[in-house]
């Protein structure tokens, strides 16, 4: 798993193979597929676990009593600060392929959507949550823009 979060991190689902993630991992693909199933359901797996994490602190912040719209910004620029300092802001900005549901491309629509939208509303949610992954997206193609990207984003949660 370690070796996928490097690699879907820094390059992004197409690029990377499986056989690639296994030379990195030092197993054989025969194993990634026998524990993973396949490149598909071990990116939504990585996707999830890191996307997680972020919930878990954006979650504890809303719940901490505070004005959920007032602390949505901060708590997403929380987020943003350790995605984009440990290198995973192009995965949590990406979307999310939808194995679950269509077996395709997907919207979102994972635990931060949720947690996010039953604090604050769904269209609120949305908007906020749209424009933290665009910067995501963003500072993840071009490092030295995510501090703009971060000024712009703090403005938009403001």
């Amino acid at each position: 798993m370690r070796a996928a979060l490097e690699l879907f991190s820094g390059s992004g689902y197409e690029p990377v193979s499986v056989a690639l993630i296994a030379e990195r991992a030092g197993v054989t693909t025969g194993s990634l597929y026998h524990h993973f199933g396949g490149k598909p359901q071990l990116y939504e797996l990585v996707r999830t676990d890191v996307e997680r994490r972020v919930a878990d602190r954006v979650e504890a912040v809303l719940e901490s009593g505070a004005d959920a719209r007032a602390a949505l910004g901060p708590a997403l620029l929380a987020g943003f600060d350790w995605l984009t300092r440990v290198g995973y802001a192009g995965l949590v900005g990406a979307p999310a392929l939808g194995l679950a549901t269509s077996g395709g491309p997907a919207e979102h629509g994972g635990e931060l959507d949720r947690i996010v939208s039953d604090a604050v509303g769904r269209p609120t949610a949305l908007l906020a949550l749209a424009a933290w992954r665009a910067a995501l997206t963003g500072a993840a193609a071009d490092p030295r823009a995510a501090g703009d990207l971060r000024a712009v984003l703090a403005t938009l949660l403001s």
